[in-house]
């Protein structure tokens, strides 16, 4: 037989084979496909469902796809799980019947702990439950964040009264900022949710934990003007002379806003009227930088008559009245001018307030620091 007639059969039947295997693998690519697009159709299908759900707060639903089978607290997107958006939305029946399943899945009996080999593996079960039933986002915030952050108390008491002992707090109170309930609470003027936390956790002292930023809740409040919360917080021994990153202590901040009444409440029980930032700065350089006038002349009927409280001095020898000179506040410059010993310090560079004034053009408040020098210059003659 020619052999080249046996070759030529041969690469034919190879060629034919070779086909065969590529129409395999593309019909099973294609089935794949199909199965993969209708995975992710059922997915969408299901995801949009429970927002639905979620926003409307239908038990019913709920119910009936666990039934099915479905994951008791599957994601929703964006790293939430339906718990999350739940909690947001406020549904507290829903809310009740996710926590039971969720317990009901992530509980063990002693007996199921017994059989573990060590006292690392009943931890590790112990984390994986509270994990199942407090899930995190992709902030690591749990449900209870979210609903400290929305207000809603009563799914807040659900979480803590079912699901959040003594024990676990710890671990399930800090995000990856290292905020905590209270934080949240505290940012968005809470009281009775952070009224719960003080009365319930008080052993682990949540008023003083810090976020990255060395922020206390009761800075927070400070930051967002919050009164009641800061009052609150005071009144369960918040440390008030706290410091965060910059140095700011709480009254720091609320001159910085001019708060008057959030500062009249922090120099009332402050030992340190006068707490200085990394830069020198005093609340009363702060506030006379912002024109604070109210908050200026709180500093100055509440704090010794001396030029050591009315008068400090910065990193850079700059008083509170070389603050103010260099905004051109003339309410603020009149009233530190009347109330402190010496009327033209020097900062590093030389520079009097008026120099500072000067060289900001701010003729109005120049004119005032001439017309107070001359009018205290010519009651000196007369005497």
């Amino acid at each position: 037989m020619d052999t080249r007639k046996i070759n030529g059969a041969n690469l034919v039947m190879e060629n034919s084979a070779n086909l065969h295997n590529l129409y395999d693998k593309v019909r099973e690519c294609t089935e794949n496909k199909i199965v993969s697009e209708e995975l992710e159709y059922k997915n969408k299908m299901l995801t949009d469902l429970l927002q639905i759900d979620a926003k409307t707060g239908c038990v019913l639903t709920y119910q009936q796809m666990v039934e099915k089978g479905e994951d008791t607290n599957p994601k929703v997107g964006g790293g939430e799980t339906f718990l999350h958006l739940v909690a947001k939305n406020g549904h507290e029946e829903l809310c009740e019947a996710i926590i039971r399943n969720l317990v009901d899945k992530y509980s063990h009996s002693d007996e199921v702990l017994k059989t573990l080999g060590s006292e690392e593996d009943v931890a590790f079960m112990h984390f994986c439950n509270l994990e199942g039933k407090m899930p995190r986002n992709s902030k690591e915030q749990t449900p209870l964040h979210t609903a400290a952050i929305h207000g809603h108390f009563k799914i807040f008491k659900l979480f803590i009264d079912k699901i959040i002992d003594d024990t676990n707090w710890q671990w399930a109170q800090l995000d990856e900022r290292q905020w905590t309930p209270l934080h949240y609470a505290a940012m968005m003027g809470h009281e009775q949710i952070g009224k719960l936390i003080l009365d319930k956790f008080a052993d682990h002292k949540p008023a003083e934990f810090m976020d990255f930023k060395l922020q206390s809740p009761l800075h927070i409040a400070a930051y967002r003007n919050h009164f009641n919360i800061c009052k609150l917080l005071t009144d369960y021994q918040a440390p008030i002379e706290l410091k965060n990153a910059m140095g700011f202590t709480p009254l720091h901040i609320a001159a910085r806003n001019g708060n008057e009444k959030i500062c009249e409440l922090l120099i009332d029980r402050m030992v340190d009227k006068k707490p200085i930032d990394n830069n020198g700065l005093t609340p009363l350089h702060i506030a006379a930088f912002n024109g604070h006038f109210r908050v200026c002349k709180l500093f100055v009927d509440t704090l010794d008559a001396t030029d050591e409280c009315l008068n400090p001095r910065d990193h850079r020898e700059w008083t509170p009245l070389h603050c103010a000179a260099h905004n051109g506040y003339i309410d603020v410059c009149h009233l530190l001018l009347k109330n402190v010993r010496n009327t033209k310090p020097k900062d590093s560079n030389g520079l009097t307030p008026l120099d500072v004034a000067e060289q900001r053009n701010h003729k109005s408040t120049c004119a005032s620091f001439n017309f107070f020098y001359k009018n205290r210059a010519n009651k000196k003659q007369y005497r």
